[in-house]
Formats: structure tokens, C-alpha cells, sequence
């Protein structure tokens, strides 16, 4: 199941109407979505009759197309195995993170990581245009150069900044704001990347 958010999740899956009743014994129920490793805790705490992936997702609509989304599977082995043969019918690579809640730290970390790039890509632009430069030609340049990274290349896959803050914005300020909370929960220190993508021309926060 690949939702927006936990309050959806959370919605959908408890309560007389919630989906987590109607499951049979042993079934499998591998969540997409990018949120707090506490909510597929109590999913499996409540439901101990059915076992429990996390399973966040990297990718786009058209990388399910092609099957080359990537998945990261957090949970018991046997169920992380069987999941994998499911999944591999629209991912590749399918990345196994240790037990349940670890794929969504690492989402979560990535998405944290992501979206400082994002600003730092964002703020080169913004020198780039001071300076004279076309955004398009910088960007090209950019993706073939030793700056390159995953945000540049998403960025011209939508055709350059606005486009993107437009798209990507809402997904990142959600996850920046879970991963601050969680690290905080934790006693973890993120400053330094969180200090980066709450920095820049890009409302991550």
C-alpha cells in the first residue's frame, strides 16, 4: 500500500473500517509509504495475526513502469523474502535494511539527504542566473560534471527548478519534518544535513 502520509495510513488501517481487520491469518502487508517507523510498530502490534514490511519507496511513476523502482524492505526475514518476489514484479533494485522500521530510517535519511541537495542545487542556480547563466545550459552542464546528483538529474527530468519545487516540495517538507522529529525523539543529531535543507530558496520546512 503506497499512501501520502501517515495520517492516511494510520486512517486507513485502524478502526472498525480499517483495512487491518479484514486481513487473514499470516497475510502479509508490505507499507510504501514514507513515514514514522512507529506507525508499522503499532500496525504490527495491533494486527499480531498478519507480519509487517516496511517497504518506502525511490522513484517515479515511470520507474514502476519500467520496473526499476527502487524499494527498501525493512521486517522479518521470511516475510522480507516473500515480499521481494511480489515487489520484484516493479522494482529493481529491492534493497533488504534490517528489521521492521529500518527502511524507513533510511528513507528517511535519504529523503533528508535529498532535499539538501535540493537547495544546494537551488542556490547554484540562483548564483548561476545572477551571474548571466541560462538554467537549462547550467543544468546540462552540471549533470555531466562531478556536481551531478540525483536531485540535478530529477530536476531536468521535469524540465528545470520551478516545475520541480512545484512536484517535489510537498513529499520533502512531510519527510524533512518526520526525520527532525524522529531524531529528536532519538536523541540523534542531524544538524549539520538539517541545517543545509532548511537553508535555501526551496519552502522544504
Amino acid at each position: 500500500m503506497c499512501l501520502f502520509s501517515d495520517l492516511q495510513l494510520r486512517e486507513t488501517a485502524f478502526g472498525e473500517e480499517g483495512f487491518l481487520g479484514h486481513l487473514p491469518e499470516g497475510a502479509i502487508f508490505v507499507s510504501h509509504t514514507t513515514g514514522s517507523p512507529a506507525l508499522v510498530a503499532d500496525i504490527a502490534q495491533t494486527a499480531p495475526h498478519i507480519r509487517v514490511v516496511d517497504g518506502p519507496i525511490s522513484g517515479d511513476s515511470e520507474d514502476i513502469f519500467q520496473g526499476r523502482l527502487t524499494v527498501l524492505l525493512g521486517g522479518e526475514p521470511d516475510p522480507v523474502d516473500t515480499a521481494r518476489d511480489v515487489v520484484g514484479a516493479y522494482a529493481d533494485p529491492i534493497i533488504a535494511t534490517g528489521a521492521l522500521g529500518s527502511a524507513l530510517l533510511v528513507k528517511l535519511l535519504n529523503n533528508l539527504l535529498f532535499a539538501a541537495n535540493s537547495q544546494l542545487l537551488a542556490g547554484t542556480a540562483a548564483a548561476g542566473a545572477e551571474l548571466g547563466l541560462d538554467e537549462g545550459s547550467l543544468l546540462a552542464a552540471l549533470s555531466a560534471c562531478s556536481g551531478s546528483s540525483a536531485a540535478l538529474q530529477r530536476v531536468r527530468q521535469v524540465g528545470g527548478l520551478a516545475p520541480f519545487e512545484g512536484r517535489v516540495t510537498p513529499y520533502l517538507r512531510k519527510d524533512v519534518a518526520t526525520a527532525i522529529a524522529l531524531a529528536e525523539e532519538m536523541g540523534v543529531s542531524i544538524d549539520f544535513v538539517r541545517g543545509v535543507a532548511e537553508k535555501g530558496p526551496l519552502a522544504v520546512t
